[in-house]
This record gives structure tokens, sequence and C-alpha cells, in this order.
């Protein structure tokens, strides 16, 4: 008579069941469900089962503990149980419930054909089990009626030595598959043992450390990793016998210049004791500079913010202070000591115009104007310039081989060359040496781009400044590229120049490298893309002269002296000016004289309205009447397309005088052709 296997499938989640026993619908045996814990211990009372298959996570009674209550009762002690599971899928959770005598345990998703397959070998054990114990059931009987047939005997000897030897072949079969596994984990792993020594070693763990396995195997991993005879202080598996915390941890190999994810998994004996360790480093040395670049980035980001949000209120002093300087440079007897004073109280302005520029730059907010340049004739120019202002005992050497163009400031461009000629001959000024200069053009494909984590695959222009100074320490190399960093005595630079410079590239679509070694030198490089289809336009410099006029300006800015200055030039230059510090007072005069008024010039920031508010309203007053913007910096909201209709012409602080009048005048030209 064939008996009918039957198996016990148990999830709180109907449909999981229903989608289980959909799965097991091919298996030739009866399925027995059940809901809860205590609704499969009662039907295991009324059954047999071959196989059980419990979910891990439940209410009220979870897997574990149904496994546990299954084991402990004599009729269900050998069923094989298989644990499936959507949350629980750590080793930790896989190690528990082998330890409630579970037989596999499978994470949610799995392929139905492992399941189908694993539940046909278990299947097939139970009827081999029964079979077995049916013959053994029958030997007893001819045993005892038979003892002479002593052919029954051998032929049960001989069922169990192949028993046996299928048990060891299966056993053999899991040590190779096991191996197979070990050795293709993608990510350096190692078996080590409770006194350190390392007994097994993947193929990913023997390319990391440059050893032959045969020097691997056998030695003490503080040896390998940390080139130490003895175990490190912090020897995390000291560590974890103790605590017994096995989390994962982050890991620096110095010897191997690498840091790690360093997970530690315990492997058990039969006395619920470890003496062995897997552990599995994940290389995220990659991760690791990416999150310090990222960091910089941040940080440099956040000090161009604050740079280009302070640069708006050093401008309007500028402003005032340059043009009160100017205007009494004009009245000043020639050749007077009066004379003298206020040239030095312009040139610390125009000083720290200058330096405000640089801030801006660096800051990535500058209004410099681009243009389609060669950078041979800079770098000729500069290596001609720099040579009279560096010690005679530094050679200067060029190798101009580019004649390609590129988008950019000329000014800018010549800046971060004087600053990075400075740099490399302030490295030599005491045992001199070479100075080299090098343009060449090159391409740079997705490979190359990876390789030297160097910019995006395009045309360059390659610039290469190098010296065969002292180098950098790796101290230095870190914040090289922050403003107002330097190594510089006070009297000698700012610390700008790098910040600046590095700005100035970035703005271009370029990246800037550098390369050192101590007592060596160092090489800047800086990619910058070429420009397609572009003509180098001529280097003319205009020389303006300031215009005059009659007409009634309103000038608007919350600063008093920056009114008061800027009423005196126009004034002085023929034109009738009203001021106001105040938007509302100023929308005020419009609204009683709307005609009096021929142009209005009004700041951007001000307190209680913008100037793109502010020009809005005056527009409704009179649609006609043309506006200049003027402000500390030129940020995007200034040059935002929707706003810029709102005024005929933007000037930025501090103004020189002749732009100041200049403007006006073209604008009001304009408006009158218009």
């Amino acid at each position: 008579m064939q008996i009918i296997q039957k198996m016990l499938i148990v999830d709180d989640k109907p449909e999981n069941l229903f989608s289980l026993k959909k799965v097991l619908s091919e298996i030739d045996a009866q399925i027995i469900e059940a809901l809860t814990g205590n609704d499969a211990l009662i039907a295991s009372l009324n059954h047999d089962f071959a196989l059980a298959i419990l979910d891990v996570q439940m209410p009220e009674m979870d897997g574990y503990e149904l496994a546990e209550l299954l084991r402990s009762q004599e009729k269900t002690r050998d069923i094989p149980i298989i644990f499936v599971s959507a949350v629980y899928s750590s080793n930790y959770h896989v190690f528990k419930g082998y330890e409630t005598g579970a037989v596999d345990f499978l994470v949610k998703p799995f392929e139905p054909k492992i399941l189908l397959s694993k539940v046909n070998i278990l299947l097939k054990l139970d009827r081999q089990k029964r079979t077995l114990a049916s013959t053994k059931e029958t030997l007893k009987k001819r045993v005892a009626e038979r003892t002479h047939e002593l052919m029954s005997k051998n032929r049960e000897l001989q069922a169990e030595i192949e028993r046996r030897k299928r048990a060891e072949q299966t056993v053999r079969k899991t040590q190779k598959q096991w191996e197979e596994i070990f050795e293709a984990i993608g990510h350096m792993a190692v078996v080590i043992d409770d006194k350190h020594t390392i007994i097994a070693a993947n193929r990913s763990a023997v390319k990391q450390i440059g050893l032959p396995k045969n020097k691997i195997i056998g030695a003490k991993c503080h040896n390998i990793f940390h080139g130490s005879n003895i175990p490190v202080l912090d020897c995390p598996i000291k560590k974890k016998r103790i605590t017994k915390d096995f989390s994962s941890s982050e890991m620096v190999v110095d010897i191997l210049g690498k840091t790690y994810i360093r997970s530690t998994t315990p492997v058990f004996d039969g006395n619920d004791d470890y003496t062995k360790f897997i552990e599995i480093f994940t290389d995220i040395t990659r991760r690791k500079i990416l999150e310090k670049e990222l960091l910089q980035a941040h940080k440099m980001e956040a000090i161009g913010n604050l740079a280009g949000g302070i640069a708006h209120d050093f401008n309007n002093i500028l402003s005032a202070l340059i043009g009160f300087s100017q205007l009494a440079l004009q009245n000043a007897e020639k050749n007077s000591l009066m004379e003298d004073d206020l040239t030095e109280i312009l040139n610390c302005g125009l000083r720290a115009k200058d330096l405000v520029r640089q801030i801006l730059t660096f800051a990535r907010q500058s209004d410099e104007k681009h243009s389609y340049i060669q950078m041979d004739y800079i770098v000729k120019e500069v290596a001609k310039f720099i040579r009279s202002t560096i010690p005679s005992s530094i050679e200067i050497k060029t190798n101009v081989q580019s004649t390609s163009v590129i988008f950019a400031n000329p000014t800018q461009i010549h800046q971060v060359l004087m600053n990075l000629c400075t740099n490399s001959a302030n490295a030599m000024k005491s045992d001199g040496g070479i100075l080299k200069l090098s343009l060449t053009d090159e391409r740079i494909d997705k490979a190359d781009a990876e390789s030297i984590q160097g910019p995006a695959p395009d045309n360059y222009v390659k610039l290469e400044v190098s010296d065969t100074g002292s180098g950098i320490t790796p101290q230095v190399m870190e914040k090289m590229f922050e403003p107002y960093f330097t190594t510089k005595n006070q009297a000698e630079g700012t610390g700008m120049g790098l910040a600046v410079a590095q700005g100035i590239v970035k703005d271009i679509g370029g990246t800037i490298k550098v390369e050192t070694a101590l007592g060596q030198g160092t090489v800047f490089t800086i990619f910058i893309p070429i420009a397609d289809d572009a003509k180098a336009d001529p280097h003319n410099e205009e020389i303006m002269y300031a215009s005059t006029g009659s007409e009634n300006i309103l000038l608007i800015d919350d600063e008093p002296a920056i009114t008061k200055v800027g009423k005196r030039i126009l004034e002085k230059a023929g034109y009738n000016v009203t001021t106001a510090n105040n938007p509302c007072d100023a929308l005020e005069l419009l609204k009683k004289h709307p005609e009096k008024f021929d142009l209005v010039m009004t700041d951007f920031t001000m307190p209680g309205m913008n100037g793109d508010k502010l020009t809005a309203k005056i527009l409704e007053i009179r649609p006609d009447i043309p506006v200049i913007l003027c402000s500390g910096y030129q940020n995007k909201h200034v040059m935002d397309t929707e706003m810029k209709h709102l005024w005929h012409a933007f000037v930025q602080k501090p103004i020189k005088q002749e732009i100041f009048i200049n403007t006006i005048r073209n604008v009001l030209d304009e408006n009158t052709r218009g």
C-alpha cells in the first residue's frame, strides 16, 4: 500500500500560503496549511509530516518558537524544517534558524525551482527513511524467526555501506560547493582561527594582498594586514570574542594602502562555540577619497557663498571711498601733500576693489567678460614677464605646442598663470632650479577620464607648470586651495592665489590637478576645454572718456554715502540729480512728479524692497522711463532672464566715474532713439 506523504506549510498570510501551495502543486504529496503556530501544533498531532516549511516572522508565535516546540515532541522531533523569510536575511537569523533545527533557510524572493529541488530531496529522504524503517522491522522479525539467513543481513549491511558512501559523496559535494562559493566572492575573504592564523583565503584576497596563497595560509592575520608580529591593540577578533559584537567595522590597512569595511562572521563548532571566523573585506578606498573630495567641495562652496554675500557690502563702502577720493583729487592742488594723501587713499581703495574681485572670482560670482582667446600668447607673455621678477638662479623653459582657442577671460588666465609661476618660483628661491611652462593639446577619452580621475571626455588645452623645488607636504596639500591659507610670511602673500586660480579654472569648465614629491618638485596641471569653431578675439583696450548731459536723474541707494558721491559726480557732468535712500521715498517722489525724471538708477539689495520689485513698481507709474540697476555683485537673480527685461543696463559697484556717467548717457540716448 502506497503511503501519501504530507507536508506542513505555515504562514500567517493566506496569500503567502496560496503562493507557496501553487509552487508546490507539482509535488506528489498532501499539503496541510496552518495560519498560526497553534494551528500547526494541532495539525502535527493529527498527521505524520514528512516535511515542514515555516515562515519566520509571525504574530504570537514566530517560526523559531514553533520549530523548538516541534523538536521538543517525540513525534515531530525529526521532521525536516525549512525556514522562509522576506525580512530576516542576516547571518545571525540564518544561524539561529539552524540552531533551532532547520535543515535550510531561504530568503524571499527565492527561485521556485530551488525550493522544489530541496522539497523533492527531503521527500525522497523521508520515503527512504520510511522504507528503511519498514526494512528494519522486517529484519527484526526475520532475525527472530530465521536467524540463519545471513544473506539478508549482508544485504542490509551493503545497503548501509551504500548509504554512507552517498553521505560521504554529499559531504564532499557540499565542501566543493562551499569552496567554489568562497572563491567566487568578489571581495577579499579569509578564514581565521582563534589563534589569529589564516587557514583559508580566496582568490580576491590573494590578488589584493599580493602574496602567493601558500605564503598567506598559515600566516598570522596581524602580520599580513599590519606587518606586526603580535596582535594589534584594537584587534577586532579579540574584541568580538569579548563583546560578542559581530557588526561590521571600518578598517585601514596601511600596508596595502587601502580602507575596508570588515565583516566578521563566527563559525560555530559542535559545542556552540566559535573557533573560526570568516572575514570579508569590502574595499571602500575610492569611496573614502570621494567623500573627502565632496567634503572639500562643500567647504569651498560654503566659503564661496559667504564671499559672494559680503561682496555687496564691501563694494558699497568702496564705491563711496573711491568716488569721494576721485572727486577730492580733482579739486586738490597739483603736487601738494593733500594730492599725495588722496592718491594713497585712492590706491588703497583700488587695491581693495581688486581683492573683492578676487573674492568674487573665487566664489565664481564675478562679472568678468569671457572671449575666445589663444593661450599660447598668454603663456609666452607670462614667461617673459616672470623672468624679470624671479632670481636668476631659476631657469625658465617653455614648451608651447598648442594654438587652440578657449573661451575665457584673458586677464583671469593671466592671473592663474602668474599665481602658479610665483608659487613655483617661491619653492626654488633658496637653491634655484627649473621652472617649466608647457602648453599642449590633449584628447581625454572615457578610459583616460576614469583612470586618472580627470576631467570628462573631451578635447582640452593642457597647461603644465612644473618646478624642481622642495615639493608639498600632505598637510599643505589638504588646505592649499582654501582661501587665505598660505605658508608664506604675512608680507609675502595673502593666501588667495591658488583659491582664486581654482575658482577661475572651474568657472570655465576646467580642472586643476597637483602632483608632488618631497625633494623632487611639483607639477600643476590644468585642463581647459577647447572652444569649438571659434576664432580668437583681438585684444583691444578701449580708452573711455566721460560724457555730459543735462537730464533729470533719480538716484536710489540705501547707503547715503553712495547717493551723495553719485550726486556729486553726476552734477559735475551737468545732470540734475535727486536722491532717495529708501525705496518707498523714491516711489512717493515718482507718484508726485511722474514726468520730472528722465532716468532712474537704483541699487538692487535694499531693506524693505529689492531693486527688482522697486523697478516693477516704477514701471507701473512710468512704463517708458529707463532704469539702470547697480549692485555690489552680479548674482544669479540679478541676471535671471525673467528679470533682465525690467532694466536697461546693469553696472557693478564700485563703478568708475567714466563708466558711471557713460552708462547713463548711453541709456538716455538709446531711450531717445527708441
